[in-house]
């Protein structure tokens, strides 16, 4: 598929322009006789190209005042494209009411541009939209914005305080970052995300106000503001973030309000901060919270903000007695790094009073032989130098010194946290006992393992449980459903058995195995990786039983060869077998490209020779759809509209988006993130301003129109030269799907079906599963021929 998404953005670059580097590294355009315009509009020391039938602006370029006109050739001007003006040489630009939309870098690095008035009718400001606008000092914010997007403003030096509409609920990842004369910003009640490094780097920045419903304060978020002195934390915050205030030196005094629950690495670093309350709600306090800071108060033990432990301090022969009264330890808070004098910790005494800790919060703990734990601490207990949660259900950190040859696990326990292996070397072979059900990230990856049992009732693997070790053969229990991202990887494994009910292999599970000859796949398995077997370069046999799963092109695949996007061969000599009620197909041709068994071998209800057939072992060999389970695809089943925006989503890359505009839409929803790509490129708009109704059916006028869209935002051949007269029912379109399906029809994406000798759209139809794998397939091979 990635083939097919590469073919797509090449055509819509050769169709754009040929693309250079400007001076400050931003994408800009050429004026060539490929672009889609029609029509250019002189200036009097520059010109405007323009694409009449969709009213878009694809280059310009100039310099002194430019007022962009409302019309031009007769066809209001609705669009401005990516990059449009990027490094032009004006000093002031207005854009026309009536503009509604405004691409990625569209005035980017115009060094010369000090002021730009935005329409009513604009209500996102894309990413790098003013990013390296040097000289830039005003900006007319439209009254109606709701999104600023990611590095939107980003060195504009001069750029003076701005006042935000109340519209406004999204602000992208440093938006204002290095905007060095803003000094005090309010960001209104209606924001709900705000991404990391907002005003990072701000030098003049002296007081930010939050809205009083904000959860989180975002990594960096106003880093470096070395001016910032005012600061209020609303109340409603739980979450503060790594790095969110390092190096605001002018911050001395600061209230963390109870409900706060973590403060990230390095949260208040070098900050002018004196002493710290920390509120009862925190759970949480990331390495170097308050290092460097006058707020470390020293003690015999160590130093501590508040009752919690930063850095210890242990006697001369490497005793650590952690204060009775200390609730939490910070991570990094104990071993001999954080006050270099100090011998390295070799007993560990933990109090009644401590709640608080993780295996993060050791460091440099080799030394580490004895653990003990006060038997009043109601939250921890220890046992042959092993941290355990008070009931023994939960292991969180193993000393040092520990050998669990010697010492087995018991059963009870339930839960392996993460990295709690990660300072014991003694272990060589371990048995897992049946009672375990998951093994949390990194949880055994000390290195040294050679030999792993696991239980019965393991049912979770996390990511890197063995990575680099030298483990050569392991058994899985049938109950496992989940294997974490690079679990296995480079683990010398020569055998793998993954047991009857594995569901999901994840990224890299088993890269990086070189001895490893064959594996075989249960019917249960779902989903499998990218790269889950890759760079295993004795592997010649793969086994599938049941239906094939979701999974990409380089499952097998070697993951430099998909960087450098190489083409060749990924195994030689390699073949898969795809078993299914007893019947054996192999492919034994593999390639980067295509691989897996044909779509048509696995559909009961896909018929040899249907008009669909085509289309829908097209959609789904390239991960466009998938079956409904059971073998069946369900051609004359109906599509939602949350299905076809996924659809495109997993066309184009599955782009990271998170902002949804919708109530009906929750980013958890397995929609969601597509349904907020969507909505970020204008694809869709909603059924109304605030729902979009994912499992409503979509109708075909609806399908013709996100697709008329989707082939906007990716600059295709917008031809319309047919008109819907032709058809029966043409005054049943929508008033907003005229051009949409005018457009559809011109290229064939939908004919249309003769009844009684009469041709019929049929625009408020519901739109079948096969129908749409034949618009998608039509749509892709009709783009491809525009190369």
């Amino acid at each position: 598929m990635k083939r097919i998404v590469s073919i797509l953005l090449v055509v819509a670059l050769l169709m754009s322009g040929l693309f250079f580097v400007s001076p400050v590294g931003f994408a800009t355009q050429e004026p060539i006789e490929e672009e889609p315009y029609d029509f250019i509009y002189p200036l009097e020391d520059g010109a405007i190209y323009f694409d009449t039938p969709t009213g878009t602006i694809y280059y310009g370029y100039g310099g002194g005042e430019l007022e962009i006109p409302a019309v031009i050739n007769g066809a209001p001007v609705r669009n401005i494209a990516p990059s449009a003006f990027d490094a032009s040489m004006f000093t002031s630009i207005v854009v026309p009411e009536g503009v509604e939309e405004i691409g990625i870098n569209a005035f980017a690095a115009c060094r010369a541009l000090s002021h730009c008035s935005l329409p009513s009718t604009l209500k996102e400001i894309p990413g790098g939209a003013f990013s390296g606008c040097s000289n830039l000092r005003t900006v007319d914010l439209p009254p109606q914005l709701e999104k600023i997007g990611t590095l939107a403003f980003h060195s504009c030096r001069p750029l003076k305080d701005l006042t935000f509409p109340e519209t406004l609920v999204s602000i992208g990842d440093s938006a204002f970052s290095d905007c060095t004369q803003l000094t005090v910003m309010t960001i209104g009640e209606n924001v709900k995300e705000l991404g990391s490094a907002v005003f990072a780097r701000c030098e003049k920045l002296e007081q930010v106000i939050l809205p009083s419903t904000l959860t989180a304060i975002p990594v960096a978020f106003v880093s470096e503001c070395t001016k910032l002195t005012m600061f209020d934390i609303p109340e409603s915050v739980t979450y503060i973030g790594d790095r969110a205030f390092e190096e605001c030196a002018g911050l001395t005094d600061i209230v963390i309000p109870d409900g706060v629950t973590h403060i990230g690495e390095e949260a208040f670093y070098k900050c002018g901060l004196a002493k710290q309350p920390l509120p009862k709600s925190l759970t949480y306090l990331g390495k170097k919270a308050f290092y460097a800071t006058k707020c470390l108060e020293s003690r015999n033990t160590g130093q501590y903000v508040d009752n919690w432990l930063v850095g210890t301090r242990s006697g001369e022969k490497g005793e650590l007695v952690i204060d009775e009264g200390t609730i939490g330890a910070a991570d990094g808070s104990i071993g001999y790094e954080n006050l270099p004098s100090s011998p390295e910790v070799k007993a560990l005494q933990i109090p009644s009073t401590l709640r608080y800790l993780t295996a993060d919060s050791f460091l440099s703990t080799e030394e580490l032989a004895s653990i003990t734990v006060s038997e009043d601490n109601p939250y921890f207990a220890s046992k042959n130098n092993v941290i355990y949660n008070k009931d023994m259900t939960t292991l969180i950190f193993v000393g040092a010194h520990v050998n669990f040859e010697e010492t087995p696990l018991s059963e009870g326990l339930k839960v392996i946290e993460s990295r709690a292996f990660k300072y014991n070397e003694r272990t060589k072979r371990i048995v897992l006992p049946d009672s375990l059900e998951r093994l949390e990230d990194e949880s055994l990856g000390n290195g040294d393992l050679v030999r792993v049992e696991f239980g019965k009732g393991l049912k979770y693997i996390g990511a890197r449980i063995l990575d680099y070790n030298y483990i050569n053969a392991i058994t899985l229990p049938d109950g496992l459903e989940y294997i974490g991202e690079e679990a296995f990887s480079c683990s010398g494994l020569a055998y793998v058995d993954l047991g009857e009910s594995i569901k999901y292999i994840g990224p890299r599970a088993f890269a990086h195995n070189p001895q490893l000859q064959k594996i075989e796949l249960p019917e249960t398995l779902e989903e499998l990786g990218d790269n889950a077997f890759g760079d295993c370069d004795a592997l010649k046999t793969a086994i599938f039983h049941g239906d094939v799963p979701k999974m990409g092109k380089t499952a097998f695949c070697s993951y430099f060869e998909e960087l450098t996007n190489n083409p060749a061969t990924a195994l030689d000599d390699f073949t898969i077998y795809y078993v299914n009620e007893g019947n054996w197909l192999s492919v034994t041709e593999y390639n980067v490209e295509k691989w897996q068994v044909p779509a048509k071998a696995n559909f009961k209800d896909v018929k040899a020779g249907s008009w669909y057939e085509t289309a829908v072992n097209y959609a789904v060999e390239n991960e466009l759809m998938n079956g409904v389970g059971g073998r069946n695809f369900a051609p004359n089943g109906s599509m939602t509209r949350g299905m076809v925006v996924t659809v495109l989503w997993r066309f184009m890359g599955e782009e990271d988006h998170t902002y949804i505009p919708y109530e009906d839409v929750k980013a958890s929803d397995w929609y969601g993130s597509a349904v907020a790509w969507a909505s970020s490129h204008g694809i869709v708009t909603g059924v109304d301003r605030t729902h979009f109704n994912p499992n409503g059916d979509i109708t075909r006028e609806q399908l013709a129109t996100i697709l008329f869209r989707y082939a906007q935002m990716m600059q295709l051949n917008m031809t319309r030269d047919k008109k819907l007269d032709g058809f029966a029912d043409h005054k049943k379109v929508s008033s907003y799907a005229q051009a949409a399906l005018q457009w559809s029809v011109s290229c064939g994406l939908i004919n249309g079906e003769e009844i009684g000798g009469k041709m019929y759209l049929n625009p408020q139809g519901k739109a079948t599963r096969a129908q749409v794998a034949t618009i998608l397939m039509r749509m892709i091979e009709q783009s491809i021929k525009q190369q």
